[in-house]
């Protein structure tokens, strides 16, 4: 799975229990499945609530999206908001390079030995993604750590959180 630049940092310390929001529009640029990776320096292992926590905290993605010409006549500074949960969201592992993380409660991201990345998709095929004003991504902190790190945009969205691992 490749990516490109960043399109989004977390450039502050985290808090356990606590949302973290980060500004991922430009992260919303087609229709159908969109996926990015979460990186960071961090040797301090940031973990975040995946879909599958009982915590009932997953991640979401909070899309402002202009209303209908009826809504701004009528109302003109309405703004729909929707919120997506991801399709998948899965944490890979370098010192276990051929092990599924995809079910596990939380996304593990640092740079230690065992390096850790996590991947999260979404899918907009329900969103007129010209209409899009803004995005945001919540994900809940489940450990405090000293920083963040930074999001990249996925260019291969065939994975899938049941198979994805650190080879593949």
């Amino acid at each position: 799975i490749t990516s490109g630049s960043p399109l989004a940092v977390i450039d502050h310390a985290l808090l356990q229990d606590q949302w973290v929001e980060v500004d991922v529009t430009s992260l919303v640029t087609q229709n159908g499945p969109v996926a990015l990776r979460f990186v960071s320096d961090s040797t301090d292992n940031i973990m975040f609530s995946s879909k599958e926590n009982t915590n009932r905290n997953a991640p979401e993605l909070i899309v402002d999206v202009e209303p209908s010409t009826e809504t701004r006549e009528t109302f003109s500074d309405v703004v729909n908001t929707h919120k997506i949960g991801p399709t998948d969201d899965a944490t890979v592992v370098k010192g276990g390079p051929n092990k599924n993380f995809g079910r596990e409660p939380e996304l593990k991201i640092d740079a230690d030995p065992g390096e850790k990345k996590s991947y999260l998709r979404f899918d907009f095929s329900r969103v007129n993604i010209a209409s899009i004003q803004k995005a945001t991504l919540r994900l809940f902190a489940v450990k405090s750590a000293p920083f963040g790190g930074s999001f990249m945009k996925i260019t291969n969205n065939d994975w899938s959180e049941d198979s994805i691992n650190w080879y593949n």
